[in-house]
């Protein structure tokens, strides 16, 4: 995806390559001529050949050679720096050292800016891309007219060829611009397409800057940009990826329904749909369906969505455009889901692919959280489970299963949940769903125990595991603590009890319930992934595994 990239002058002036501000942007214009780094003057329609030196200017580490001009107006320029002996860089920086352009390798080994200046003073600044020595040779010429071809107009392709004199956009591939006016704001689909090279399409306000663009590596094999548009006068700017690459290319600009809700979605009921290329494209990237979600009160929900076809992927809006809940097929289960409480209101479901392939037949089923009761356990007896798809999840989004444990008499008690299959994790509750006890680990390996003083009544045991998603059978045992070898004193228990204000869930060995979400990329394109992971685990937790 093409970020936003503003502009620091009035026209077609172009920042460019950010990144290389600090080799100069400090440096203050030298005015003294003994100064090896007071730029030389250059007026447009010259040429001067240079060397770099070691012993001359340097700037970022870099030795330099640095260029003045003048603008007396608005005007299109074209530097060109040429090298037999080195790889040439070029910037184009103001006087403060911001930096307009920058370009390396146009095509060859040289390199070249074109763009359009306002009125003002410009520097030069030429250089070996690896910080080495050679001569150059430097050319300040007008440039072609990088204003706006014509005007489009909705529903109407337009053929054009770019060419190695067309200006140049933001990250060095040569460009046309184009004029787009719009009388309320719209819903718009953008699409470049070319033969000859990796096209780029962008939209720019009316003082330039890049407010939304993309580039051919989307699902559909061709630039295409889906984005809602306020009124107004804008430029489209229909780039090459690559620098040096050129050729004919189409253009179309034409309505699109926008990436807002679409169907109501019910809940309990399963929506059966199928992500195509020719879909909505999601932050204007991937593709994706939309559906509509209102509650009218506060209510705990379930998403659930599913695919043979790709790796599923949801995400929930509110009517303010913030994500509320995102779930993934990150373990390539074929299954994204998550569990949330959410408050009435209006929201966005969004239905896409985590990875490629983009398209494919889903199910999404929303629904609202009703978990069964619990099983019962008897003490003393041990009962098996299974975490897997169908259960609860914590807040962690892990599965979980319930079983209830009652109580006649006072007793000591302890509860293993042991698992080859999972990271084993329990928590204990009273009948008041307050939490009592919980333990990560606490077993033998990554089996989990809690040991307990529990006076009579009713408790609820949460069978889980630690991590989210992990799935597999386990067994859960319920019991007096086995008795101690004679002549052996048995250790205190009572370091599993909670606290007087039982506000916090202690355990002798236990990490707190934890709340993760995942972030990933992926290096086919797909856009910067929209979780991050959280942990909260407790310092006993963190000292076992010191």
């Amino acid at each position: 995806m093409i970020t936003r990239i503003p502009r620091v002058v009035s026209g077609w002036a172009t920042v460019g390559l950010l990144a290389t501000v600090a080799a100069c942007a400090q440096d203050p214009l030298g005015v003294d001529g003994d100064d090896p780094c007071a730029p030389q003057e250059l007026s447009v329609g010259s040429s001067v050949n240079g060397s770099l030196q070691s012993e001359g200017c340097r700037r970022g580490g870099y030795p330099v050679g640095r260029f003045a001009f003048e603008l007396n107006q608005e005007m299109d320029i074209r530097i060109d720096l040429a090298s037999t002996n080195m790889d040439p860089y070029l910037e184009l920086q103001t006087t403060s050292g911001a930096v307009l352009a920058a370009n390396d390798d146009f095509g060859s080994l040289n390199s070249t800016i074109i763009t359009r200046l306002s009125a003002g003073r410009y520097i030069i600044v030429a250089r070996d891309l690896g910080g080495g020595v050679g001569s150059y040779s430097l050319t300040l010429e007008e440039g072609p007219d990088c204003r706006p071809l014509g005007d489009l107009v909705l529903g109407q392709t337009e053929s054009e060829t770019l060419s190695r004199e067309d200006c140049l956009w933001e990250w060095g591939g040569n460009s046309d611009n184009w004029s787009l006016t719009l009388p309320e704001r719209t819903n718009l689909r953008i699409t470049a397409k070319s033969p000859d090279f990796d096209e780029v399409v962008l939209i720019r306000d009316p003082q330039g800057y890049i407010m939304n663009g993309a580039d051919e590596h989307g699902p559909t094999g061709y630039a295409r940009l889906d984005v809602e548009v306020p009124a107004g006068e804008w430029t489209i700017t229909v780039g090459a990826l690559t620098p040096g690459r050129v050729g004919a290319y189409e253009l179309t600009v034409d309505l699109k329904p926008p990436c807002t809700p679409g169907t109501l979605l019910v809940l309990g009921q399963t929506e059966k749909g199928s992500i195509a290329s020719d879909d909505c494209l999601f932050e204007g990237y991937t593709p994706a369906d939309s559906f509509a979600l209102v509650l009218d009160r506060e209510t705990p929900l379930d998403f659930h969505m599913k695919s043979a076809d790709v790796r599923p992927a949801l995400i929930v809006r509110d009517a303010h455009g913030h994500d509320v809940a995102y779930a993934d097929d990150y373990d390539g289960v074929g299954s994204a889901r998550t569990q949330e409480t959410l408050p009435a209101g209006s929201y966005a479901v969004y239905a896409l692919s985590f990875d490629y392939p983009p398209t494919g037949s889903y199910q999404l089923t929303v629904s609202e959280i009703s978990c069964p009761d619990p099983t019962p356990i008897v003490f003393g007896t041990s009962e098996d489970g299974t975490l897997g798809d169908g259960d609860c999840l914590r807040s962690n989004d892990a599965w979980q299963e319930r079983w209830s444990l009652d109580l006649t008499t006072d007793e000591l008690v302890r509860i293993d949940m042991t698992s080859s299959a999972v990271d084993a994790y329990l928590i204990l509750e009273d009948d008041q769903g307050q939490v009592v006890a919980v333990d990560d680990d606490g077993g033998n390996g990554t089996n989990a125990r809690i040991e307990v003083d529990l006076t009579a009544g009713s408790y609820r045991i949460v069978a889980s595991s630690f991590g989210p998603r992990d799935a597999g059978s386990y067994t859960l045992s319920v019991g007096p603590p086995p008795a101690p070898a004679t002549g052996i004193t048995s250790p205190a228990t009572s370091a599993s009890s909670v606290s007087s204000d039982s506000s916090v869930p202690i355990s002798s060995s236990s990490g707190q319930d934890q709340a993760k979400t995942v972030a990933s990329g992926h290096e086919d394109g797909w856009p910067e992934r929209l979780r991050e992971w959280r942990l909260r685990i407790t310092p006993e937790w963190l000292n076992r595994r010191k």
